[in-house]
C-alpha cells in the first residue's frame, strides 16, 4: 500500500497538481467512531484470550484446540518456499502438489473424519446445525444439551484459566459525591498498597533505599500522619491461594529472581521486577521497614487485603471526622458500600491517572436500592476468585435485578451464613435462568440451553459460549460464589 502512495505522490509532482481532501473516508467522524469501537472490541477480545500463552504446543487462542505433531501451519513460509522450488523449471502441465505436502491446520487435525482415506474437515457450527436435522426426536437433542459439548465449560473458562471480566464497568452504577473530601477536620486515610506501588516512578540507577524513601515522602506530603498502608499477604503454599489464578494471569512479563537490599542499585524496570512474585515480596518487606521507621502504620493481610482495608477504615472512622479509603479497584468501593452503614462517615477516593482527577464516593453512592445484595452480584458476575460469564457483564446483572426484583430473595440466600448447599445452588440456577431470558418458575437450565440453541441454529455464526451454562456448571459456579460471600467477605454490616 505504501508503494501506491509513493506512486501517487510522484504523479502529482510530475503533473504539478496537488490535492488534499478533507473528505477522505478515513477522516470522517463515522469512520473514526467505528474504528474506535473496533479497537475496543479487539482490546476486549485480547484481554479474554492471551495472544502469547506460555505453552509448548500449537493451540488456537480462540477455540483453545490443541494440535499434535502433525500440525505445521506455523511453518507456512518454509513449506511455501519448498513448493515454489519444486515448480522451478517445470512446465505448468507437470506441476502437481501432493496432499501430504500441504499445510495441516488445527481445524483439520482436530475436527475431521476419514472417508476413503481422505481427511474431511468438519465445521463444528455446521455440525451443530446438522444435529437439528439428523436427530430422531426432540428428546434426543434435549439430551445432548445436558452435556457441556466441550472439554470444559467455555462459558466460564478459557484454555488457560477463569474468564476475566471488566470489573471497572461497575463504576457506572455509582454516583460521585459533588463536593471533594477536604483536608479540613480530622481524617484517617487507609491506602491500598496495590495502588501505592504503582504511584511512584522508579528512577533508573537509584538504590532501593532511595526508592522506598520516595514512597515515605509521597505519603507524608499527600496524606499527613494519620495513615495506614495495608499490604496483600502471600501464603506459604501459594497453590492453595484463592488468588493464585489471578496472580498467574497478571504475570504477563517474566523476570528472574533478584536478590537486593537497600544499597542495591535498580537494574530492571518496576513492571518487570514486580512481575516476579518473589521479587515483589522482597520489595514489600523493604517498604514495610521504611514505612514503620517513619511511624506510618503498616498492616499485612493474610491474603487479599481488600477486606482488611475496608474494615480498618470503617472501624477507625468514628474517631475522626471521616475515614478515607484510597485506591483504584472497584472491589474497595463494593465492600465499603455493602459493609458500612448508610450513616457511616467513610469515603472512597478513586485516584485518577494522568489528567483524570480523583473521584470520591460515599457509602450511599450506589444508584440502586439493593446495596445489600451488591456482594452477591459482584461475586457471581466474576471477581478475583470467581469466573466471569462470557458476554454477561456486571451491568447486565444490575439490569436483571432492576427488572426482576423477586430475585433479590434469591440473592439473600448467598448472604445467609446458615444457607445449605442445596439452597445456594437452587438460588444460583434461578438467577441464571432469568439472566438468559427464561422463567425460573417453569424452566430449568438444560431446557433453556436447548431452546437457546434452536433459536441460534439459523444464524450464520454460533458459539457454544453464548449458551446458558449446564446445570452442573451453574451449581459449581454458585457454590464458589457462595463461598466467596460467606468466607471471603464478612456479610454483616458494621455500624
Amino acid at each position: 500500500m505504501i508503494h501506491l502512495q509513493n506512486i501517487c505522490f510522484e504523479i502529482e509532482k510530475f503533473c504539478d497538481v496537488k490535492l488534499t481532501s478533507s473528505e477522505h473516508v478515513d477522516t470522517r467522524p463515522s469512520r473514526i467512531a467505528r474504528d474506535n469501537e473496533d479497537v475496543a472490541k479487539l482490546s476486549q477480545w485480547l484481554s479474554e484470550h492471551n495472544p502469547f500463552p506460555k505453552i509448548d504446543v500449537i493451540m488456537s487462542i480462540a477455540s483453545v484446540i490443541v494440535g499434535g505433531n502433525e500440525v505445521n501451519c506455523h511453518l507456512s513460509e518454509e513449506i511455501g518456499r519448498d513448493m515454489i522450488s519444486k515448480m522451478m523449471g517445470e512446465k505448468f502441465e507437470n506441476v502437481k502438489f501432493k496432499r501430504k505436502g500441504k499445510l495441516v491446520t488445527l481445524a483439520s487435525i482436530n475436527s475431521f473424519v476419514k472417508i476413503c482415506n481422505i481427511s474431511i474437515v468438519v465445521d463444528p457450527h455446521i455440525l451443530f446445525h446438522r444435529l437439528c436435522i439428523a436427530k430422531q426426536s426432540d428428546d434426543d437433542l434435549k439430551a445432548f444439551f445436558k452435556c457441556e459439548l466441550s472439554p470444559f465449560p467455555i462459558l466460564l473458562f478459557t484454555g488457560e484459566s477463569m474468564r476475566k471480566g471488566t470489573n471497572s464497568s461497575l463504576y457506572t452504577s455509582f454516583s460521585t459525591i459533588t463536593e471533594d473530601v477536604k483536608s479540613e477536620g480530622s481524617q484517617y486515610v487507609v491506602v491500598d498498597c496495590g495502588h501505592l506501588l504503582h504511584k511512584i516512578v522508579w528512577r533508573q540507577q537509584a538504590t532501593f533505599g532511595a526508592i522506598t524513601d520516595r514512597y515515605v515522602q509521597y505519603l507524608n506530603n499527600k496524606y499527613g500522619q494519620d495513615i495506614a498502608v495495608i499490604f496483600d499477604g502471600f501464603p506459604d503454599d501459594d497453590k492453595k491461594s484463592t488468588k493464585n489464578c489471578e496472580r498467574l494471569r497478571r504475570a504477563a512479563h517474566f523476570s528472574p529472581d533478584v536478590m537486593f537490599h537497600e544499597e542495591t542499585v535498580l537494574q530492571y524496570t518496576k513492571e518487570k521486577l514486580l512481575a516476579n512474585e518473589c521479587n515483589k515480596k522482597r520489595f514489600i518487606e523493604l517498604l514495610k521497614k521504611a514505612l514503620q521507621k517513619a511511624n506510618i502504620c503498616v498492616q499485612q493481610a493474610v491474603e487479599d487485603a481488600d477486606l482488611t482495608i475496608v474494615n480498618t477504615a470503617i472501624s477507625v472512622a468514628p474517631q475522626y471526622d471521616y475515614g478515607r479509603v484510597v485506591g483504584e479497584d472497584i472491589d474497595l468501593l463494593v465492600l465499603l458500600t455493602a459493609l458500612a452503614s448508610t450513616h457511616s462517615n467513610g469515603f472512597f477516593q478513586k485516584c485518577g491517572r494522568g489528567k483524570t482527577p480523583d473521584s470520591y464516593y460515599s457509602t450511599t453512592s450506589f444508584n440502586h436500592k439493593f446495596s445489600n445484595e451488591l456482594l452477591f452480584i459482584y461475586a457471581i458476575s466474576g471477581c478475583d476468585i470467581t469466573s466471569a460469564l462470557f458476554g454477561q457483564g456486571k451491568n447486565k446483572f444490575i439490569s436483571l435485578f432492576l427488572k426482576h426484583e423477586e430475585l433479590l430473595n434469591r440473592a439473600a440466600t448467598f448472604l445467609n451464613p446458615q444457607a445449605t448447599t442445596e439452597q445456594a445452588t437452587e438460588a444460583g440456577e434461578n438467577v441464571f435462568v432469568a439472566l438468559y431470558g427464561g422463567d425460573p418458575a417453569t424452566q430449568n437450565l438444560d431446557e433453556l440451553r436447548y431452546h437457546s440453541f434452536v433459536k441460534a441454529a439459523a444464524k450464520t455464526k454460533f458459539s457454544l459460549a453464548r449458551l446458558p451454562p449446564t446445570t452442573d456448571a451453574a451449581q459449581l459456579h454458585a457454590m464458589r460464589s457462595y463461598h466467596k460471600c460467606k468466607h471471603g467477605w464478612e456479610t454483616k454490616k458494621i455500624p
